[in-house]
C-alpha cells in the first residue's frame, strides 16, 4: 500500500511517536510509507516537513499538501489539531479526491464543552472516512462529544517496538531507589502535583529516594523552580530530553505516571515493558492499559494517595519486582506490528 502520514510535527513523543513508529513498520513490512509534517524539522527516509515555525501558520496545510507525491495514493492518514481542521481542505483544493483517516489521541481538549469548539469540531472530523482512537475511553468521549461519528469510528490500540524495552532481570532496587517519569513537561501531565507528592513521601518516607523527571515541554522550567529545594538535595533531578529511554528506564526502579488525563499512555507501556511497576492515574485510557496487576492506580488529584502508592512499593521490593513482571506479560498486548497490522486492515477495508 501507498500511505500518507501527516502530522503536526515530526518530533516529539505520544502522537508524533506513534506516527514515526508506524512509519517505520510499514516500510519494514514493505509498504511506501510517507510522513509529511506541518512544522519543524524533519529527517530519516520518507520524512519530510513544510518547515514552518507552527501547525497552526496560515500556510502549513497548504505547504504540505504540496509535499504529497503524484500518483495513487491508498491512504492519507492524519494526526491532532490543527491538521485535522485543515489538511482535508487543502487536499481536496489540491485535487486529492480518495479516502481520508483521522486518528484521536484524547479524552480531553479544549475545544470541548464549548460553543465555539462544538461548531469548529463539526467540520473538523466530517471529512474522514474513519476516525481511529487509540483506546476504548477515546472513543467513548469523542462520540459523547460529537454523537454524528457513531458507525465512523475504530479502536487501533497505540502500540510500540516492544523489542527495544526488554524486560531487566531485578532482583531489588538501586541505592537509591530511583522513581522516573518521562515525558512532556506540559498541564495534562499534572507534575505540579507529582512534586507535593514527592516531596510528601520525602518528608515521611526515612529511606533517600531520586525522582527522575525526563522530558522537555512549557513548563519545566516553573516545576524546577518549584523543586529547587529537592533538587538541591538531590532527591529530584531533571534530565531534559533523553535519546536512550530504554537505558534509563534500566536504571529505574518504579515509573510514576500521574496525568490528569490520558488517551492511551505509550510511556506507561515502554515502562512495563522494561519491568518496571507503575503508579499511574486512574484515569479513563491510561487505567485501562496498567490494570490491576501491573501497577497502582491513584486519584490524579489526591496527593496523598500518590505518596501512599509509591511508598507503599518503595518499602517492599518484592511486590514492586513481581508487580513489574506481571506488567512485562501485559504490555506484549500492545506491539507496534499488531498496530500497524490493524491500520492496514482498516485502510484495505476502507479506502
Amino acid at each position: 500500500m501507498r500511505i500518507v502520514q501527516i502530522v503536526n510535527a515530526a518530533v516529539g513523543g505520544g502522537a508524533e511517536r506513534l506516527v514515526l513508529d508506524l512509519h517505520r513498520t510499514y516500510t519494514d513490512m514493505g509498504h511506501d510509507s510517507m510522513v509529511i509534517a506541518l512544522s519543524g524539522p524533519a529527517s530519516g527516509k520518507g520524512i519530510h516537513s513544510t518547515g514552518l515555525s507552527s501547525p497552526y501558520h496560515p500556510l502549513a496545510a497548504s505547504k504540505a499538501s504540496a509535499l504529497m507525491p503524484g500518483g495513487r495514493i491508498d491512504a492519507v492518514h492524519v494526526h491532532l489539531f490543527p491538521a485535522l481542521l485543515t489538511v482535508p481542505f487543502a487536499l481536496r483544493r489540491r485535487g486529492y479526491s480518495g479516502a481520508i483517516f483521522a486518528t484521536e489521541h484524547s479524552t480531553w481538549n479544549r475545544r470541548r464543552g464549548t460553543l465555539r469548539g462544538r461548531l469548529l469540531d463539526r467540520f473538523t472530523y466530517a471529512p474522514y472516512r474513519k476516525v481511529v482512537c487509540i483506546s476504548p475511553a477515546v472513543e467513548e468521549a469523542l462520540v459523547s462529544w460529537k454523537p454524528f461519528l457513531q458507525g465512523r469510528t475504530k479502536v487501533i490500540s497505540n502500540g510500540v517496538f516492544l523489542d527495544r524495552f526488554p524486560p531487566v532481570v531485578r532482583n531489588g532496587f538501586h541505592e537509591p531507589p530511583v522513581i522516573l517519569s518521562a515525558g512532556r513537561i506540559a498541564q495534562a501531565k499534572n507534575l505540579f502535583r507529582a512534586l507535593e507528592a514527592v516531596r510528601k513521601l520525602a518528608d515521611e518516607h526515612t529511606l533517600p529516594f531520586v525522582w527522575t523527571v525526563a522530558g522537555e515541554g512549557p513548563l519545566l522550567e516553573e516545576l524546577r523552580a518549584r523543586a529547587s529545594d529537592l533538587v538541591a538535595a538531590g532527591t529530584v533531578v531533571f534530565t531534559g530530553y533523553v535519546d536512550d529511554l530504554p537505558e534509563l528506564m534500566k536504571r529505574s526502579d518504579i515509573f510514576f505516571m500521574p496525568s490528569s488525563w490520558e488517551g492511551f499512555g505509550i510511556a506507561a507501556v515502554e515502562a512495563m515493558a522494561s519491568g518496571l511497576p507503575v503508579v499511574a492515574s486512574d484515569v479513563p485510557g491510561l487505567s485501562e492499559v496498567v490494570g490491576s496487576d501491573a501497577g497502582i492506580l491513584v486519584d490524579p488529584s489526591d496527593t496523598s494517595a500518590m505518596a501512599k502508592a509509591l511508598r507503599s512499593l518503595l518499602l517492599d521490593p518484592s511486590m514492586a519486582i513481581g508487580t513489574g513482571r506481571a506488567g512485562a506479560v501485559r504490555s506484549r498486548s500492545y506491539s507496534i506490528v499488531d498496530c500497524a497490522l490493524e491500520h492496514i486492515r482498516l485502510f484495505t477495508e476502507e479506502g
